[in-house]
């Protein structure tokens, strides 16, 4: 797997937008792909997860919807590189509102079944 990132790197370099996602079930191997590939291209690699639960722990609800855009700028940006390997980023997705995620930010809330769907907003 580590392989196929490297190559989808290297693609990527030539694009205006250069974010690949590497998407799988829990225990597919994800994360051990990452480490491998931060260590034969020297990136550094980023747990977002545990770095945003960290900067937001002290902060309200309200707060983290508000600053989770600025911390992960932030994060990304302390991080240094030209590559810089994202890692743990279901935080940023995550339901129920309460979370304080990009999704609930986004209006996005969850359904019975534990999916997320958009909530549409009024118009008065």
């Amino acid at each position: 797997m580590a392989d196929e990132v490297l190559r989808k790197i290297g693609e990527a370099r030539k694009l205006y937008y250069r974010l690949i996602l590497m998407v799988g079930p829990a225990g597919s191997g994800k994360t051990s792909a990452l480490h491998e590939v931060s260590a034969r291209a020297s990136a550094p690699l980023v747990n977002v997860n545990l770095q945003l639960s960290r900067r937001m722990l002290d902060l309200t609800e309200r707060q983290r919807a508000l600053q989770l855009p600025r911390l992960l700028g932030d994060i990304v940006g302390e991080a240094r590189g030209e590559l810089v390997l994202l890692d743990g980023i279901e935080f940023l997705f995550d339901c129920p509102p309460e979370a304080g995620s990009i999704a609930s930010a986004s209006g996005i809330v969850p359904e019975q079944d534990g999916r997320c769907r958009q909530e549409r907003k009024r118009q008065d």
